[in-house]
């Protein structure tokens, strides 16, 4: 399938090249405009700083494929108090191969509420729904069958219905999938329909060319109108690096919601009046996980087949999420021989998690020496939140018949009975003292009607930059609640209809 992807060792000097449209970045947004673009017959470049693998190379051992396929090995940091683990891609793919899959509409509540507070008119069930469909079609977006759920889910899915919860079945972009649980390490198995598996082939049979390797380091512009990028092409395996510039009309920044800012703030681009690396949200995530005396068996079953949206006006969506055990063992606070007998009793744990929605939010910012400086606190109404959800998620544990259930607080490392579950509250759990992770990050070039507060038009250009559009999850205005690939994907193929509908517009310039 890599026919037509150059990678940093097929490069054997300096490069200059031209297209009519560049993509940088080949993740869920970047992918989905690189396919619609070249599809409409746009001489089309997409540019990825990781590298490309296909099925042959994700095999299920963590510390080969972290290195690989994630940003700084799956460990970059939010900082804040608490700092926040912050987990995404850096490939083809982008965290499409490491994500679940998970494939949600945008909620009418958010849509309601971008309309009426962000004047993004277009956003309608009505409008919205031809991308919609296009996107789940894309992506093969199904339910899971029952015979790829693991024992393990189903009892967390019955105790939690016993509690009264409405457990909701989740879509996800997968094709038949087998239920391997290995989603964060890549798909062995070709079933998670990621956009490496769906929009880039596309892309390339359009005509397309992807380069791998290959990190923008600013955006240049003439007159405050694009006209190309410059970078670099480096060999991660040899360290031979070339220089890249790129002469293009159009260009897709479709780089991430912390990488995409950054970009822009060193090209001194799209101010925003200041807005730029502004309003950063990223879904906070905490987990728990159950240990029971019977086999729970979670690594025979997807990843994640089911949510509990009962409580998601109150601001949290909770979810069983099974990873591997070298995933798992690191957040446990055992340590030696105490930890080995924890970790030999991995079939009878059940991994869950709550995904909270953003009540606060951050900034990021471009400093020196191509550091990124993300930066969120969690408020009051977050802490509550947290303390809330950790509380009922442990009581569906308990509830299920788990002798006990590990948290990520510090002090409070696992309760064993329903009367433990009062101590998750501030006498017990302080907010420096909670693991804390995130696999979503947003908001940082937003969406808008108004110049003064949104650095992006409804069209997906800059409000100070032609040429120049947005196409990732930095354009979502607010937090959505649920996981946004679709919402990205719906936003960059619209934006890139707009690029079609007008390329003359854009070209004769």
């Amino acid at each position: 399938m890599n026919s037509g992807i150059i990678s940093a060792k097929e490069i054997k000097s300096d490069q200059h090249l031209t297209c009519e449209v560049l993509v940088i970045g080949s993740g869920s947004g970047g992918g989905a405009a690189a396919a619609r673009l070249a599809e409409g017959g746009m001489d089309t470049l997409l540019l990825e700083e990781g590298s490309y693998y296909d099925q042959s190379d994700f095999t299920r051992k963590l510390t080969e494929m972290t290195p690989k396929i994630y940003r700084d090995a799956g460990f970059s940091l939010i900082y804040g108090n608490p700092c926040i683990v912050f987990q995404e891609g850096k490939c083809i793919g982008g965290s499409t191969v490491m994500n679940g899959g998970m494939a949600w509409h945008t909620p009418e509540r958010i849509m309601k509420v971008w309309r009426e507070e962000h004047g993004i008119a277009f956003m309608t069930p009505e409008t919205m729904r031809p991308y919609f469909e296009y996107i789940d079609q894309s992506l093969h977006v199904a339910q899971q069958s029952e015979d790829s759920i693991s024992h393990g889910e189903k009892v967390f899915k019955r105790s939690a219905e016993s509690l009264g919860y409405e457990v909701t079945k989740n879509f996800r972009s997968q094709n038949n999938c087998r239920g391997s649980n290995v989603c964060i390490l890549g798909c062995p198995d070709n079933r998670k329909q990621t956009v490496q598996n769906t929009y880039i082939p596309r892309a390339l049979q359009a005509g397309a060319r992807i380069y791998t390797e290959s990190k923008v380091q600013k955006i240049l512009a003439d007159n405050r109108r694009v006209k190309g990028v410059s970078g670099i092409i480096k060999n991660r395996e040899s360290g031979k690096k070339f220089k890249l510039r790129v002469d293009a009309k159009i260009i897709c920044v479709a780089a991430g919601a912390l990488q995409t800012p950054a970009l822009l703030q060193r090209s001194k681009l799209a101010n925003g009046n200041g807005r730029v690396g502004k309003n950063f949200l990223c879904h906070p995530n905490v987990k728990a996980v159950g240990l029971y005396d019977e086999p729970m068996n979670q690594w025979k079953g997807v990843h994640q087949a089911h949510q509990i949206h009962h409580f998601i006006e109150e601001g949290f969506i909770m979810s069983p999420g099974g990873v591997p055990p070298a995933a798992i063992a690191p957040g446990f606070p055992q340590f030696g021989s105490e930890h080995l007998n924890l970790m030999e009793q991995y079939d009878r744990m059940l991994s869950t998690a709550v995904m909270l929605d953003d009540t606060t939010s951050g900034w990021v910012k471009a400093l020196p020496f191509d550091i990124v400086w993300p930066y969120y606190q969690i408020d009051s109404v977050m802490l509550d939140r947290i303390y809330k959800s950790m509380r009922l998620l442990a009581g569906i544990h308990l509830n299920a018949g788990a002798r006990k259930v590990f948290l990520p607080f510090a002090h409070l490392p696992e309760v064993k009975n329903r009367d433990e579950l009062a101590k998750i509250g501030p006498d017990y759990v302080k907010k420096g003292e909670i693991e804390i992770f995130t696999v979503h990050a947003m908001g940082t070039c937003a969406m808008g009607g108004d110049p003064k507060r949104h650095v992006v038009q409804l069209t997906g250009e800059a409000w100070e930059v032609p040429g120049l559009f947005i196409n990732d999850a930095s354009l979502l205005p607010t937090s959505i609640g649920v996981n946004p690939q679709v919402t990205i994907q719906a936003l960059s193929t619209r934006i890139a209809d707009h690029i079609l509908e007008n390329r003359k517009h854009y070209l004769d310039k």
